[in-house]
């Protein structure tokens, strides 16, 4: 029977090809023996890994949760795998530091992972072949809350500034995402189909579909703070360049009626009582 050596949840895995970033599995990050214990297979959500001898983990100088290795992936040719790990792992002493030190020593006991400064080579050969790009947000908007809406359950997922960052141009805009959303610690890539709703009586509120691999069916909700609704105000600025913004990539119709045919029925219906249970929960 095979015993998982660690398990990390909140990790995600995205494929990098130059400048093209393709999210691959979203979930728990789990490490299993294989083979008697001569491979490891790393999984992350659904996506699956075989980690045999000469594979070599690196790490990034700045994102301190991020680990990069050369998959073997069948059917696709070069590129590199980046695991990013939950924002928690930064906290000292916290359980997610606690399981990030154990996953770097699962990788080190079996010769996947160089400790500290023998890391560097193996680390340099990696990031050199990543394209890395300063990314600047769009826009910024402080004290923002960002919900799942599944039925008549509402959780928040995140509190905190929203930042919409601009992606490189790539050449697939149907299949690859042009925009990144983000509120505090949560991430939304935003592709040409998605769409966001804005409800006729709370201007403060956006409603969008997910396309995040794994996520369950439901809605993501956008809630500004109550400043936004007041006229000439800086988060009133921000507001309108938000908007401008997504409407500039075709993202968000006039209303939120104007987004009938992405935006499911019934949730048209409870849209008011859903934004009032974003803010309460």
């Amino acid at each position: 029977m095979s015993d998982t050596l660690i398990t990390v949840p909140g990790v995600s895995a995205h494929h990098i090809l130059g400048e093209s970033n393709i999210t691959l599995g979203v979930g728990d990050l789990n490490i299993v023996p294989v083979d008697g214990g001569t491979t490891l297979t790393l999984t992350v959500g659904s996506a699956a890994f075989a980690l045999k001898k000469g594979v070599e983990f690196g790490t990034l100088t700045g994102d301190p949760r991020a680990y990069v290795f050369s998959p073997e992936i069948e059917g696709v040719n070069g590129g590199y795998v980046k695991l990013s790990l939950p924002e928690g792992v930064a906290e000292d002493g916290s359980r997610l530091s606690e399981l990030q030190t154990r996953f770097e020593e699962v990788l080190v006991e079996r010769g996947f992972l160089q400790p500290a400064e023998e890391d560097r080579s193996a680390q340099q050969r990696i990031k050199d072949a990543i394209s890395s790009q300063s990314l600047e947000a769009l826009v910024t908007i402080p004290g923002v809350i960002a919900a799942q809406v599944l039925g008549e359950e509402t959780s928040v997922l995140s509190e905190g500034p929203l930042s919409l960052v601009m992606l490189s141009k790539q050449e697939d805009e149907d299949e690859n995402p042009l925009l990144t959303l983000t509120v505090g610690k949560a991430a939304f890539p935003l592709y040409k189909t998605t769409t966001f709703g804005t409800l006729a009586d709370d201007s403060r509120t956006y409603l969008f579909v997910p396309q995040v691999e794994g996520a369950d069916k439901g809605f993501i909700g956008i809630v500004l703070p109550t400043a936004a609704g007041q006229p000439h105000s800086d988060l009133a600025e921000l507001q309108n360049q938000f908007e401008l913004i997504l409407i500039e990539y075709g993202l968000l119709k006039d209303g939120f009626e104007a987004a009938a045919d992405e935006v499911s029925q019934s949730v048209r219906e409870d849209s008011v009582r859903a934004a009032e249970r974003i803010r309460e929960a």
